[in-house]
């Protein structure tokens, strides 16, 4: 179950703030937390933002169990030096406990793994763009260089179409 907390005022909110401070999270996060608190209805608000936060919160566990259960399993250069012990171990580095889509594993269905499969590889082509365009970007602005710095507008368009192209 996803929270909506798509209330029109807080995500006009929330694009001014950031829009303010493109380089400064916490600027824009405090910013925008003062506007919110200020709404009319910010009391109603308080339960939708809580269960997301709660929401974002339990999926950071997860990513980082998940690297560990990779991790104790041979990826990311071997397995773990740290072990856990015991009934612990059991539970911890069984493959049936690594989380996807909000799930573990071993509880999936069957006819589920398709559409999953293609939520999983969308949200990977968003990163594997950014990826290769980084590394598009590399080649031209050097170090001490922002890409504002080396490259004009109209040259980082040209490079992001050649990048979405696949160029």
């Amino acid at each position: 179950m996803t929270v909506d907390i798509s209330d029109d005022q807080i995500l006009e909110i929330i694009q001014k703030r950031a829009n303010a401070h493109p380089n400064d999270i916490e600027a824009s996060v405090q910013l925008a937390v003062r506007e919110i608190r200020r709404l009319k209805n910010f009391d109603s608000l308080i339960e939708r933002i809580l269960t997301v936060a709660v929401r974002r919160m339990i999926h950071d566990f997860r990513s980082t169990e998940n690297r560990r259960i990779r991790k104790a399993n041979g990826d990311y250069g071997g397995p773990a030096k740290v072990k856990p012990s015991g009934g612990t171990a059991e539970i911890a580095q069984s493959v049936f406990a690594y989380f996807i889509a909000g799930m573990t594993l071993g509880q999936i269905r069957g006819e589920q793994l398709e559409e999953i499969a293609a939520g999983e590889a969308a949200r990977a082509e968003g990163h594997d763009f950014n990826a290769r365009l980084c590394r598009r970007l590399r080649n031209v602005v050097k170090d001490g260089q922002t890409v504002q710095q080396a490259v004009s507008e109209t040259k980082l368009k040209r490079i992001f179409q050649q990048v979405q192209k696949g160029e």
